[in-house]
C-alpha cells in the first residue's frame, strides 16, 4: 500500500513509498531514543519528547486528512502513529518520575533541616512552601529561618500585649494556629466578649432566681409575724378562767399547756357529779 503523497516525511532518514516500508523506517528511527533518563541527559530528553509530539502531530494530521482517499491504510497508519506515540509516553514517565524522585529526596532534606533546629512550637507543615521543592529555589534553609524568626517575634510582641499573663497565652495559642498576629488578637476578643456576655447572662439569670425566691418567702414572713403578733398578744393578757369539763379536755389542754407554756395556777381542784 503506497504512501498518501501528503505524508510528511522530513522526520525520517529515510524516504519509504509504502506504509510498510514507512512504519520500518519509524521503527528504526525511534531505536536513537531507547535510553534511560537521567539528570544529566534531561535536558536532551525533553527535546526529543518535543520532537516525537511533533512527529506525531503531523503523522497524525496527514491521516485525518487521507481517510477519504486512502481509507485502506488508516490502520497500518495509526499503527505507526503509536509506536512513536508510545516512545513519547515513555520518555515523559521517565521524566516524572525523574521529577518525583528530586521531590522526594527534597522533602527529606527540608524535613530534616527543619528538625535539627529544635523549634516545636509548630509543625513543618505549618509553614511549609512548595515552592521549596523547585530545583531553581537554592535558599530554602533561609526561608525557614526567616519564618521560624517571624513566629518568634510576634509571640514576642504578644507578651508586650496590655492583657493579663492568662490572656496573652489565649492569644498566643490562637497565633500558632493561623500565624497571623491581628487574625490571633481578633479571635480573642471575639471569644472574650462571648465570655463577657455569657457571665453577664448568668448573673442576670442567678439575681432573677433570687428575686423570685424572695417573692415566695415573703408571705410566708407576714403570716409568720402575724402568728408571732398573735401569740405575742395573747401572752400580754391575763385570763381568769374556771373549766368544769371532763377527764378528755383537761388531758387536751395539758397538751396545749406544754406547748405554749402559760402561766398556770390551779386555785383549787375537785371531782363533781
Amino acid at each position: 500500500m503506497n504512501l498518501p503523497m501528503n505524508v510528511n516525511l522530513s522526520w525520517l532518514t529515510t524516504q519509504p513509498t509504502t506504509v510498510e516500508e514507512y512504519k520500518q523506517a519509524v521503527l528504526e528511527r525511534l531505536k536513537r531514543f531507547d535510553y534511560v533518563v537521567t539528570e544529566d541527559n534531561r535536558k536532551e530528553a525533553e527535546q526529543d519528547k518535543k520532537a516525537l509530539n511533533e512527529a506525531y502531530n503531523k503523522l497524525h494530521a496527514d491521516r485525518m486528512s487521507a481517510y477519504k482517499e486512502f481509507d485502506a491504510v488508516k490502520k497500518e497508519m495509526i499503527a505507526t502513529e503509536n509506536l512513536i506515540k508510545n516512545k513519547v509516553d515513555d520518555i515523559n514517565s521517565q521524566i516524572k518520575e525523574l521529577d518525583q524522585h528530586f521531590i522526594d529526596e527534597k522533602q527529606l532534606e527540608i524535613a530534616e533541616y527543619f528538625s535539627s533546629l529544635n523549634f516545636n512550637l509548630v509543625s513543618l507543615d505549618k509553614i511549609f512552601d512548595k515552592k521549596w521543592l523547585n530545583k531553581t529555589c537554592k535558599n530554602w534553609e533561609k526561608q525557614i529561618d526567616e519564618k521560624i524568626k517571624k513566629i518568634e517575634d510576634d509571640l514576642e510582641l504578644i507578651n508586650n500585649f496590655g492583657i493579663s499573663e492568662e490572656e496573652k497565652e489565649e492569644v498566643k495559642s490562637f497565633y500558632l494556629e493561623c500565624l497571623n498576629i491581628s487574625q490571633a488578637r481578633a479571635q480573642f476578643d471575639a471569644q472574650k466578649e462571648r465570655r463577657e456576655a455569657l457571665r453577664k447572662k448568668q448573673e442576670e439569670n442567678t439575681r432573677q432566681q433570687e428575686q423570685a425566691l424572695q417573692a415566695q418567702q415573703k408571705p410566708i414572713e407576714r403570716h409568720s409575724q402575724s402568728h408571732e403578733q398573735n401569740i405575742t398578744n395573747i401572752k400580754k393578757q391575763r385570763i381568769n378562767v374556771i373549766f368544769e369539763a371532763e377527764r378528755d379536755f383537761y388531758d387536751e389542754m395539758n397538751v396545749l399547756i406544754r406547748k405554749y407554756k402559760p402561766l398556770v395556777k390551779i386555785i383549787s381542784r375537785e371531782d363533781v357529779d
